[in-house]
C-alpha cells in the first residue's frame, strides 16, 4: 500500500542520521502532533541550538527517544528533537 511504501522510506530516511548512544529507537514510528508552539532542536537538550519552530497542533513523525526528548520528523521531511512535553499521540 501507499502508507507502507511511505512508513518505508520515512524508516529508512530516520536510521541513516547515526543514532546517538543514549537513545532508543522505536519499533514503529509514531504519528504524533505538537501540543503548542514547539522548538524543534539539533540534539535532546536545550542546550542544542533551534533548528526551527512548529505551530500547534502540527503533524510529526516520532523515531526515537532519549530521556524526555523525541527524535521527530515534520511533514516536509525537517529533523530534530523536541521534549516529550510539547507532544501528543495524533488522533
Amino acid at each position: 500500500s501507499r502508507a507502507a511504501t511511505v512508513a518505508r522510506r520515512q524508516i529508512a530516511l530516520a536510521d541513516q542520521e547515526s543514532a546517538r548512544p543514549y537513545e532508543r529507537s522505536f519499533a514503529v514510528p509514531l504519528p504524533l502532533q505538537t501540543t503548542s508552539p514547539a522548538n524543534v532542536r539539533e540534539g535532546p537538550s536545550v542546550s542544542f541550538a533551534v533548528l526551527f519552530v512548529l505551530p500547534d497542533g502540527a503533524p510529526l513523525t516520532g523515531y526515537a527517544a532519549a530521556q524526555q526528548w523525541l527524535r521527530v520528523t515534520d511533514e516536509s521531511g525537517r529533523r530534530g528533537w523536541i521534549s516529550q512535553g510539547l507532544i501528543r499521540a495524533r488522533p
